[in-house]
């Protein structure tokens, strides 16, 4: 069996289940929350319009987790 690694921006760390690392795992968990929210927020606004918000955000706005998260989201 061969290791799998996270499919988060530069992440190295070898998973066991699933798709990210601990941490990637809970920033995927913190983007689906944070676009509940902003919907709210805004009325209106699309999942990928979001990832590009996030994943255009310098780290001290949004985690450097959540950053690599969007653009893997993004880049598919």
């Amino acid at each position: 069996m061969s290791d799998i690694q996270c499919k988060a921006e530069e992440c190295s760390t070898i998973i066991y289940d699933g798709e990210y690392c601990r941490r990637h795992k809970i920033a995927f968990e913190r983007i689906k929350e944070g676009f509940e929210k902003w919907k709210k927020a805004l009325g209106s606004i699309e999942w990928e319009e979001y990832l590009q918000e996030l994943a255009g955000n310098k780290p001290g706005n949004v985690g450097t987790d959540v950053i690599a998260v969007a653009i893997q989201l993004l880049n598919g």
